[in-house]
């Protein structure tokens, strides 16, 4: 049965802007029927962020990797500025690639959000392609790489990927401010 007709409304009479909250009042409630509520918050803040934890809490609480890696980043350790990455593999990229948009997902931390917001998708998919191997799937490869903030002032990240043959994803993990050296 199509969503709306469930609502009781059809396409002309039910807003967008009501269709929105319905949705995200949806999507937050499969979630926590998902995730177990705050159980996977306190498992997830229990964990040293890496893309090894999100493996594991995929298994404990049963779910995919790209959804477990999904709230990982948006619900655990808010304070620290994390990226995901959701998209094709950074060398084997698909024919309709566009460097624009080279990611079908950005998933942002609050943290990230508010003071990495201006990193655009194309300067994160050209240092996450300085690191990749060409393997097909399992682990691509990681590295530190140095991201602006709002400010432009540098900082270190710890970036990995990972590939399950039809999805890259990559996770980006707030180290420490960069330390510019000036040469003589």
């Amino acid at each position: 049965m199509h969503a709306d007709l469930m609502l009781g409304d059809h396409e002309q009479s039910l807003t967008p802007g009501c269709h929105a909250q319905i949705e995200a009042e949806a999507n937050y409630t499969a979630g926590q029927l998902l995730f177990l509520q705050e159980r996977f918050v306190h498992a997830a803040n229990d964990s040293v962020p890496s893309l090894s934890a999100v493996r594991d809490l995929k298994s404990d609480f049963g779910n995919t990797y790209t959804t477990t890696f999904w709230r990982y980043i948006e619900g655990a350790h808010t304070n620290l500025p994390m990226v995901g990455l959701i998209g094709a593999h950074p060398k084997r990229p698909s024919g309709t690639f566009n460097i624009s948009r080279p990611f079908r997902h950005l998933i942002e931390s609050p943290a990230f959000s508010v003071a990495f917001g201006g990193v655009t998708p194309a300067e994160l998919h050209r240092a996450i392609t300085s690191y990749c191997g060409p393997q097909r799937a399992g682990p691509l490869g990681s590295a530190e790489l140095v991201l602006p903030d709002g400010n432009g002032d540098p900082h270190v990240f710890f970036f990995e990927s990972f590939s399950n043959t039809y999805d890259c994803l990559t996770l980006g993990i707030y180290q420490r401010r960069h330390s510019r050296v000036v040469g003589f």
